[in-house]
């Protein structure tokens, strides 16, 4: 076996060193990679002025892009408000052509939905004007008392227009009811009727046509009564048949609004 001379291995190791000239700066003294002085044991650092390894350059160029990202989120958030507020109101995004908003005030309620309806709105909205929330069966049987937007407003005729209805008979109930006295029910409708003669202790009631056509009156809410046997105030025996007479809501009668 051929042992090397002495020369060969420092020319070897020669040839190895210049492969690797930051490792030979860092194991031995003389110039780093910019001209430095170094020394065995020396941390060879990045350039100048970086010391996170990154130049001046790029980390401003870092900081402009952080708070250029922070303005457009601000941006954006400033533009979603806005777009959500302005949204808000119906009146602002309506694309709707706008006309003049009849006045339907004293009209039966089937009346005024035929006239809204005519003058091009969609969006009618009838509401119990006593706040009991009634439900609304027959549009005869209800008078516009209010309506919003007022009369000769104009108005989209995609947004929506209020109308308070009430019953004619509305209004009719304020006297309380006493045990074992008629009650004066004419004028309400046959069932707001039928129940207060009914808390009064009389439950034997019957209800016949005031037109004399002996209709049947199957809705009892869709009548008014507008004559009672016994007169009210009286004190019948609590056995005593109570006759009502009604008409439907909207028939001609000279007793009461209908």
């Amino acid at each position: 076996m051929r042992v090397p001379r002495m020369s060969d291995l420092e020319n070897r190791l020669r040839r190895l060193t210049r492969r690797l000239p930051h490792a030979t700066a860092s194991a031995r003294p003389g110039r780093g990679p910019y001209g430095t002085a170094i020394h065995p044991g020396d941390r060879v650092a990045g350039p100048a002025g970086a010391a996170d390894g990154l130049p001046r350059v790029a980390r401003r160029a870092k900081g402009c892009l952080v708070s250029f990202l922070a303005a457009l989120g601000v941006l954006a958030l400033i533009v979603v408000l806005a777009v959500a507020c302005g949204s808000s109101d119906p009146e602002a995004t309506s694309t709707a052509p706008a006309k003049r908003v009849p006045k339907v005030t004293g009209k039966r309620l089937a009346e005024a939905m035929e006239i809204l309806t005519a003058a091009g709105f969609r969006d009618i909205k009838p509401r119990d004007a006593a706040g009991e929330s009634r439900i609304i069966v027959n549009q005869t049987n209800w008078v516009v008392t209010e309506q919003e937007p007022a009369a000769g407003t104009r108005r989209k005729i995609d947004l929506p227009i209020t109308l308070r209805v009430r019953k004619p008979s509305d209004g009719a109930t304020n006297r309380p009811v006493v045990k074992g006295v008629i009650p004066k029910v004419t004028c309400l409708d046959l069932q707001t009727a039928q129940n207060r003669l009914q808390e009064a202790g009389y439950t034997n009631l019957v209800s016949k046509d005031g037109t004399g056509k002996d209709r049947q009156q199957v809705i009892d809410r869709n009548w008014i009564v507008t004559a009672q046997s016994p007169k009210p105030g009286t004190t019948p025996a609590k056995d005593k048949q109570i006759t009502l007479t009604a008409i439907k809501f909207g028939e001609k009668t000279k007793r009461c609004k209908t």
